[in-house]
């Protein structure tokens, strides 16, 4: 699937489909649900590390194409917390293992809430200051959902 949201417009900026960052958080669940599957502590760290590394992304996206109410922030604010939590554990530790369940139902939590204000008010695009710190996002955001579709079953 081609993940490049970056349509240039006129004006300076990248635009990247609101339904398509709604596509970010299913996959973030669905990698999540395959870490509370997994048997293997090197999958389960892999998996995880997919998870970190593409929730800072789309959140820094995220952030800078629409503006997050003050709850949603704060619970956002709060997986980050998690997350750095579940790097600095050993990877094959049960606690890392813990720190990701609990991660697991922390983005659950944050994921009900961003999608019930999201289905109101997402615009059917977002607009990105086109510069290259996003240029950058874009691109990694691509890499990252495409590395994780290898990962997941098709559907």
């Amino acid at each position: 699937m081609n993940h490049h949201a970056t349509e240039l417009l006129g004006a300076g900026y990248y635009q990247i489909g609101g339904l398509e960052l709604r596509g970010d958080h299913r996959t973030l669940r669905q990698l999540l649900m395959r870490f509370e599957c997994a048997e293997d502590r090197y999958e389960r760290r892999d998996l995880l590390q997919l998870v970190v590394d593409l929730f800072e992304v789309h959140s820094a996206i995220e952030s800078q194409a629409r503006p997050l109410s003050h709850e949603l922030r704060r619970e956002c604010e709060a997986i980050r917390d998690l997350l750095e939590e579940v790097e600095s554990a050993d990877a094959a530790s049960q606690e890392r293992f813990a720190r990701g369940l609990e991660l697991s139902r922390a983005y659950d939590a944050f994921l009900a809430n961003e999608e019930a204000l999201a289905a109101k008010a997402t615009p059917e695009t977002l607009q990105l200051p086109r510069d290259p710190g996003n240029r950058a996002l874009l691109r990694e955001r691509a890499r990252l959902l495409d590395y994780a579709e290898r990962l997941l079953p098709l559907h």
